[in-house]
């Protein structure tokens, strides 16, 4: 729950409907142009597809301070095992609430050989996420389903521009795979808490 809390407190309160428009879809875009262009893997770049169609509902979200690689390793912890510190904020930048959300499945799950594989801590560590996430939004967009049907799209655009950032555009049919399968978990997680 702290974790999600703490992305949702990065919140600036600002329209981050420029940041869409002029750097979010470009960006779906140029991967869908370069990146998957000359290795079609049909159903990510349909995904992909998908989420360019998506992109302008996450408009409603605030613009919000995004830490883009939310790990363990970042994640500074007190005694009492709260988190005391979020370190290594070079790489943040101003992107629509929830887009680092994703996150969470590098701290819900195992990662050996670069595939991810779920414990029985998985779906809690999701669920506890999601809660602290949504309880520290403001009241009066808690209980709004296209706000939180709109953070799910956040995470899964983070998630796609974290896997071809800018220099890493070539993966392989593996790498595609796993963003596939990370994008059909945040899918079939979080859009059923979402209400949508």
């Amino acid at each position: 729950m702290q974790i999600g809390r703490l992305l949702a407190l990065c919140a600036l309160g600002e329209s981050s409907a420029a940041m869409v428009d002029t750097y979010v879809l470009p960006r779906l875009q140029y991967i869908m142009s370069r990146s998957l262009s000359d290795e079609p893997h049909e159903s990510l770049r349909s995904r992909i597809s998908e989420l360019v169609s998506r992109a302008p509902a996450t408009k409603i979200l605030s613009l919000a301070l995004i830490h883009e690689d939310v790990n363990a390793m970042n994640i500074i912890l007190d005694d009492a095992n709260n988190i005391a510190a979020l370190v290594d904020w070079e790489a943040a930048s101003l992107l629509p609430l929830g887009t680092n959300g994703w996150c969470i499945r590098f701290l819900s799950t195992v990662n050996r050989k670069r595939v991810d594989y779920e414990t029985e801590n998985t779906t809690p560590m999701a669920a506890g996420f999601w809660r602290g996430f949504v309880d520290s939004l403001p009241a009066e967009l808690r209980d709004r389903n296209d706000v939180l049907d709109a953070v799910v799209t956040a995470m899964q655009i983070g998630l796609v521009m974290y896997e071809f950032w800018p220099g890493n555009e070539g993966l392989s049919a593996a790498q595609m795979d796993q963003c596939l399968a990370r994008l059909d978990w945040l899918e079939e997680t979080f859009r059923p808490m979402s209400g949508a």
